[in-house]
């Protein structure tokens, strides 16, 4: 998986990502949150983040493994309380049933946080604690909208197609 950085917009295409008519409807029912923004070396924030993701057919190592966007926040430094950011995932293109992005409405949030933090070798462990996996038919164009304590994966692409996703994460603008 390509680092966050190298998958980052440039500035005039987060521009025109944001201007479409469905960002825009977006950004008027969720008055409340802001854009989470690129931030550089010394803490300064740079413009806004809006990223994509490729997963290929067959690749396991294009996909992470399940987990809580706060959890990154927090490792991160981020002062968010849990379910307080919102995720935007789009599917840019895509296979319904065959690959997206995948939840665990099962899974023990703690136990999953844990097994998480200790890497590759919590693999078995971790999908001992899962549970179900629950893939929405999502076509291109689709997108979901989700919290940060929402537990979910890039689920491993079974299609025949490059499957590519794009996001962007709401953060509160006043304290929640």
């Amino acid at each position: 998986m390509a680092p966050k950085s190298s998958r980052q917009f440039s500035e005039r295409d987060v521009q025109q990502f944001l201007e479409l008519p469905s960002l825009i409807k977006i950004r008027e029912r969720l008055p409340t949150f802001g854009f989470a923004h690129v931030v550089d070396e010394r803490g300064f924030q740079e413009r806004t983040e809006v990223y994509f993701r490729l997963v290929r057919p067959n690749k396991p190592c294009d996909v992470g493994m399940a987990h809580c966007d706060h959890w990154f926040h927090t490792q991160a430094g981020l002062a968010y309380e849990i379910g307080t950011t919102l995720k935007l995932w789009v599917s840019v293109s895509s296979e319904p049933g065959l690959n997206g992005l995948c939840f665990y409405p099962e899974a023990n949030i703690e136990q999953l946080k844990l097994a998480f933090f200790e890497g590759q070798r919590a693999i078995a462990t971790q999908e001992a604690i899962l549970g179900e996996a629950v893939l929405p038919n999502l076509s291109c164009g689709d997108a979901l909208l989700f919290r940060d304590d929402v537990i979910h994966a890039g689920a491993l692409n079974i299609g025949t197609k490059t499957r590519c996703s794009i996001e962007v994460t709401f953060i509160p603008l006043v304290k929640c």
